[in-house]
């Protein structure tokens, strides 16, 4: 049987809405304020994305923008209210009307839309692309001072674990050539650098060196081409906040 739900849009006091009392979405003070701006500069966003309320006046989509109408002293606010949706049926709304789907084309943002205004608005460009280096994520990057004395290769990383998996590999007496390679390459992922004495290294040695250690990936000298490598990524997310 098909229920009946019907879908209005009405103003409502704000003193008639109540909270979504188990709404798991939450916002920090920076995004809270940069909303209420929002409202503020372009108030008739609200008659398009109206709260969402049940026919208690619970609030199903909108909690934050509820929030934000009552921090700025408002009274009244258009909202869609929608009855005959079951209890389940609601909490199924408020957690889908949450989920961000998608993902932002930081080249299109960067191109065609105005970097001031979209952080003002509460999307900040934090992402670099292949042959467009304008915004970069702020990634602390070492730089090191280098030692008087350089020091000795050996001393450049730590390889008794690796010494220990090759001597196994050798022991294992694998007789394809192409496998037992394979896997002495990959014992050396086990070498543990000490970078503080590799820059000190790198600093006095001669430039063919370098740019060898620079291919490897053990030292970063210039981001650009460390990204354009692959040894580091600045996507948004690179460094969990």
């Amino acid at each position: 049987m098909k229920k009946d739900i019907k879908v209005e849009t009405i103003e409502m006091d704000l003193a008639d809405i109540a909270e979504y009392k188990s709404n798991p979405r939450t916002i920090s003070k920076k995004d809270f304020d940069v909303l209420k701006r929002s409202i503020k500069d372009f108030p008739s966003m609200l008659d398009v994305r109206e709260i969402v309320v049940d026919e208690n006046g619970v609030i199903l989509g909108g909690n934050q923008r509820y929030k934000a109408l009552q921090a700025m002293g408002k009274t009244k606010v258009k909202v869609k209210k929608v009855t005959g949706w079951t209890d389940e049926e609601k909490r199924e709304f408020v957690i889908k009307d949450n989920i961000a789907n998608g993902a932002w084309d930081n080249d299109k943002l960067a191109n065609e839309w105005d970097k001031a205004k979209l952080e003002e608005w509460g999307l900040p460009l934090k992402v670099a692309s292949s042959g467009d280096y304008k915004e970069l994520l702020d990634v602390s990057i070492p730089y090191y001072t280098p030692a008087e004395k350089c020091p000795e290769a050996v001393e450049l990383a730590d390889l008794s674990e690796v010494g220990e998996l090759v001597d196994e590999i050798y022991q294992a007496d694998i007789k394809d050539a192409d496998l037992r390679e394979l896997l002495l390459c990959r014992a050396s992922f086990f070498a543990e650098f000490d970078f503080q004495k590799i820059a000190d290294y790198y600093a006095k040695t001669d430039k063919k060196v370098q740019e060898l250690m620079k291919r490897l990936g053990l030292v970063i000298v210039i981001p650009k081409e460390a990204y354009e490598r692959g040894m580091c990524d600045f996507r948004e997310g690179f460094d969990e906040e």
